[in-house]
């Protein structure tokens, strides 16, 4: 026991020895170049697992904020409906925007930068290890304590405002850039068009007939049309139609809505299939995008997000430098606040529960960051006074 005691200490003692000692600046540009290879390793590594299956990222993570069926759009319609009781109240819906190529390249080179980015993204806990292992050596004991469990903290912060980007503001953002528009488009609408009733009952069958209806586009974008139809034109059996939805410029539409006919069953959660075209006489500005556009968007977003959420460290490092203190941040509260709601404003639909949404988490975030510069401001405080 003696002996292993005694190598046991001839071993701490050199390697403190050896942490003590000062390398060159080659030596130390040296020790970086192989952090940072091995960092690019881990990122290439996933990045090539992500380009393997490249067609399950974009079809089910790029372009998921733009299906009706995200969990961000699901849970603002229940809430609305549920929670609120508004059953007319308008929901997230399914963006229609053609997305195209232009380029022969450019799908392959888009590829390869969700792979890039996607690598980095899971392999930031690695990298962030990577640093510290480089500057550990240079720090004083105190130093190292105090950062022991940074880099978990920092990859756990990462790690929520990335998903904060992604599930948050991300469908967000599409929604308010799909819905932006620099032309009129169609004002009014007047169709006539056949229509097929689903069963409504088990004992009710299929119909055929005329519906005709009119409606005007809203601001927003949707559409609510009221006509009539008749299912049989032999038929005394007329009834009023009622149809609520959103339709593009041009192209397939489907509504939903309710009929009630005078000498019939009622048929309920109606399909109308319809070509719309462009108000005559008026220039239509179509919304497509690019797939570069779409994943730039979306990524630059998503690390947006994870770099936010960096600022409890941000502000933990420069207080206790002396270069921030709680009295500044609680001058400029309501500075932060207003920045806050002006950006919730801008990338939200109008309506106070997706702003809601969007503003308190980073609110929440702000006032922690306050919470834990008043912390390390007073130990800071106590830690001079006692010199």
């Amino acid at each position: 026991m003696g002996i292993i005691s005694k190598f046991k200490k001839f071993r701490t003692k050199n390697s403190k020895k050896k942490d003590e000692e000062e390398m060159t600046f080659l030596e130390h540009l040296e020790e970086l170049r192989w952090h940072i290879m091995r960092s690019l390793i881990a990122i290439v590594l996933v990045g090539v697992f992500i380009f393997i299956y490249r067609v399950e990222v974009i079809e089910g993570v790029i372009l998921a904020p733009m299906d009706g069926d995200f969990p961000m759009h699901q849970f603002i319609c229940w809430f609305k409906h549920n929670v609120l009781n508004d059953v007319h109240a308008p929901c997230l819906d399914q963006i229609n925007v053609d997305i195209q190529i232009i380029s022969p390249y450019e799908g392959f080179l888009k590829a390869l930068t969700i792979a890039f980015v996607g690598g980095f993204v899971v392999a930031f806990p690695y990298v962030l290890w990577e640093a510290w292992r480089f500057i550990k050596p240079g720090l004083h004991p105190h130093e190292r304590k105090g950062l022991k469990g940074n880099v978990m903290v920092m990859s756990l912060l990462f790690f929520m405002g990335v998903s904060f980007g992604y599930f948050v503001i991300t469908p967000f953002s599409v929604q308010f850039l799909a819905n932006f528009k620099l032309t009129s488009g169609v004002d009014n609408v007047e169709t006539l068009r056949t229509y097929e009733s689903p069963p409504a009952t088990p004992v009710s069958e299929p119909g055929k007939g005329i519906i005709a209806f009119k409606g005007k586009r809203q601001a927003d974008g949707s559409v609510q049309m009221d006509g009539t139809i008749q299912l049989d034109p032999e038929s005394e059996s007329v009834g009023k139609i009622q149809l609520r939805g959103k339709i593009p410029t041009e192209g397939d539409i489907q509504l939903s809505g309710s009929i009630q006919f005078e000498n019939a069953n009622p048929v309920q959660q109606t399909s109308v299939h319809s070509q719309i075209q462009p108000a005559s006489g008026g220039t239509v500005i179509e919304n497509n995008w690019r797939i570069g556009n779409v994943i730039a968007l979306i990524t630059q977003i998503v690390l947006a997000g994870g770099i936010l959420f960096e600022l409890p460290i941000l502000v933990y490092y420069l207080t206790k430098m002396g270069l921030l203190s709680p009295t500044f941040m609680r001058k400029y509260r309501r500075h932060a606040i207003v920045v806050l709601l002006i950006l919730a404003a801008i990338i939200t639909p109008p309506d106070p529960l997706s702003q809601i949404l969007l503003f308190f988490p980073l609110y929440l975030l702000y006032e922690f960051s306050v919470g834990i510069c008043k912390r390390v401001y007073n130990k800071r405080e106590a830690e001079l006074a006692a010199l």
